[in-house]
């Protein structure tokens, strides 16, 4: 595991250096006053955190927490404050959260993710927020996050010292943006690392989700398509509203799907077409009160 996660830090140092430049442009606020739990300094990441982008005419309104993508082992710039900014033009107030990547265990960011949502609950008044209205958007890896977030979220734990983990961590709804969940019947009990059991998901009776916007390309070819389908399959029959685009062309990791050369569309890295998911997105946010 030290081998490998020394080649992927090497791999990724320049991703995680622009990341790291822009979120140094905001105040970052910690997850955990004091010590962060399970934190590791030998792992060289900073603490976990969150920056805080206020819309114009946001007060009162929700906030969705921004989860960006890199296969857990970095997170895309083009995935971070770039969604902020857009979800601030919709009129939504936006928070970018940085959670811990590999060689942290899959639990750990998952519990980053919740206390990012626990935090804007407890802190709505000072952030001038609705603490009902917290919502997720996720891309890749960061929509495995959300959508773990969404499926694991709790009503908080009443009998804590830390008045944060007294609070709930229930998205109001979440967006994933070909986000890598993989539903699998069970989990693989062997100890030795894979990076692929990170993407796996196995649903347990009895938990719950809010209503989810999905959207991909049948052209992606690190997310399956039929994956999508079958987590809709899954949504839908347990009665969670779900709005899904799938759109012909396309590579993974489109982002907001802008950067397109309108005279030779098909020669784009980015797709014409998908660049309507972004309206449609935030028109279904502002249906659900955001």
């Amino acid at each position: 595991m030290t081998e490998f996660y020394d080649e992927i830090l090497e791999e990724n140092k320049e991703a995680r250096e622009r990341w790291q430049k822009e979120l140094d442009l905001f105040p970052q606020h910690k997850l955990w006053e004091g010590r962060t739990p399970d934190y590791k300094p030998e792992f060289k990441q900073p603490e976990p955190s969150f920056i805080f982008l206020p819309a114009p005419g946001g007060k009162g309104k929700g906030c969705v927490i921004v989860m960006a993508g890199g296969g857990y082992t970095f997170k895309s710039t083009a995935e971070g404050v770039k969604i902020a900014k857009a979800l601030n033009v919709a009129g939504i107030n936006a928070a970018v959260l940085d959670y811990r990547l590999i060689p942290y265990e899959k639990d750990v960011i998952v519990s980053d993710a919740k206390r990012c949502v626990r935090q804007l609950y407890a802190r709505a008044d000072e952030f001038e927020i609705d603490r009902d209205k917290i919502g997720l958007i996720g891309f890749s890896a960061g929509g495995n996050l959300a959508a773990m977030t969404a499926f694991l979220g709790d009503d908080g734990d009443p009998q804590s010292s830390d008045p944060v983990d007294r609070c709930p961590c229930r998205p109001a709804a979440v967006v994933l943006a070909y986000a890598a969940v993989i539903l699998v019947d069970e989990y693989d009990d062997d100890d030795e690392f894979n990076l692929f059991s990170f993407f796996e998901f196995k649903y347990e009776e009895g938990m719950t989700c809010p209503p989810v916007f999905m959207w991909q390309s049948f052209e992606d070819i690190l997310i399956n398509y039929q994956a999508s389908f079958a987590l809709v399959d899954l949504l839908r029959k347990k009665r969670v509203p779900v709005e899904l685009h799938m759109y012909p062309y396309g590579p993974h990791g489109q982002s907001l799907a802008l950067d397109i050369d309108y005279k030779n569309p098909k020669n784009s890295q980015y797709d014409a077409l998908a660049k309507s998911w972004g309206d449609l997105c935030m028109r279904w946010l502002h249906f659900y009160g955001f």
